[in-house]
């Protein structure tokens, strides 16, 4: 049985990987790690066939990561996945001998024929380990998720200019057309992220797991609509004017298409998190404090009444009048006595006696 080492910090993607390769006509055995460092530490206990990993990954790098096992496990193939688009990684990556690289987003049909060539799996493996009746073929049955073509058939039926599924990190991981706008990782998808949370918090507050509700932004260039899809999001982009113009029923396929997306997630083993609803803050007279009303009344009163008006004096007067000679008027505190009445009651130390 062949052994795949998946180094992946985004957890859906990393089982989406993972599940692919199930669809496979021979016994593949795969373990998801989050860093390089744990891969580390799994390649040296059991060294994989292959090892598929991210460029981006928190810690070491995946291809540091490569340039570590290449020489201590020099069995092991290896297979780039990333959404970087510089070539010098493409370049270093193919120097350490690298199999295959892949930019993100891609079609999960040519990772696994990348997977087979990497493992040189031959047709005779194939027959022989391979359950009866399997077919002979790299491309994943026809009921397997893939993420692009779904897109694609989306973006068509819609007729959107560009369709895309963004992970938790904010990485594009399916595509289907291109985004208007040239910076779309450094300016859009941050804010789009950030919008995407928005649905979450008040999901939670209305007592959802996950949010089924659609954002939609209307601009000078083009409009753009925001749908959650579990910590995932989805984003369609539009002509300008689009949004004023569809029709209650196409609003109505954005969300039946926010739905198939979750459901196709799930039948790959994609399975996303879910915080419960925080429990809403007791009130201030449950927990017995004042209330806020009788507070802020209060505090209206105070700066209401100025009291007595302070006279200004400048900074040369104050030190002039402060000359460290005691003050004419004395202070006096309840129960204290001169220290002439302490030398007298003997209440002076010995020395203090004598002078």
């Amino acid at each position: 049985m062949r052994r795949v080492l998946i180094v992946e910090d985004a957890q859906e993607l990393g089982r989406l990987l993972q599940a692919s390769l199930k669809t496979l006509p021979f016994p593949i055995e795969s373990v998801i790690v989050p860093s390089a460092e744990e891969a580390m530490l799994d390649a040296r206990q059991h060294p994989p066939d292959l090892l598929v990993t991210d460029i981006r990954l928190p810690g070491m790098s995946g291809l540091d990561l490569i340039q570590k096992l290449r020489d201590r496990l020099p069995q092991t193939r290896y297979v780039v996945i990333t959404a970087l688009a510089e070539d010098e990684h493409r370049i270093r990556a193919r120097k350490m001998g690298v199999r295959a690289y892949f930019q993100k987003p891609m079609e999960l049909a040519d990772f696994l024929a990348a997977v087979t060539a990497a493992l040189e799996v031959s047709e005779s493996e194939f027959e022989s380990e391979s359950p009866r009746g399997a077919e002979k073929t790299l491309r994943p049955p026809h009921n397997a998720f893939s993420i692009s073509e779904w897109l694609a058939n989306l973006r068509a039926g819609l007729k959107a200019q560009a369709v895309l599924v963004l992970d938790d990190h904010g990485r594009i991981t399916g595509q289907a057309g291109d985004f208007p706008s040239p910076d779309v990782e450094q300016r859009w998808i941050p804010a789009m992220m950030a919008a995407n949370s928005s649905h979450h918090r008040l999901a939670h507050m209305l007592g959802e797991a996950h949010p089924h509700s659609l954002q939609v932004f209307a601009g000078r260039e083009f409009d753009l609509f925001l749908a959650p899809v579990g910590d995932y999001a989805l984003v369609l982009v539009f002509g300008v004017g689009s949004a004023a113009s569809f029709t209650a029923q196409v609003y109505g396929q954005i969300l039946e298409a926010q739905l198939a997306l979750v459901e196709s997630f799930s039948q790959v083993g994609a399975h996303f998190q879910q915080e419960e609803p925080s429990a809403p803050a007791p009130a201030a007279e449950e927990a017995g404090e004042a209330p806020e009303e009788d507070n802020l009344s209060a505090l209206e009163a105070l700066l209401a009444n100025p009291g007595e008006s302070l006279q200004v004096q400048d900074a040369d007067a104050f030190w002039q009048n402060t000359n460290g000679e005691p003050s004419s008027g004395r202070v006096t505190l309840p129960g204290a006595i001169s220290y002439e009445q302490a030398r007298q009651l003997g209440l002076l130390p010995k020395d203090a006696q004598e002078e």
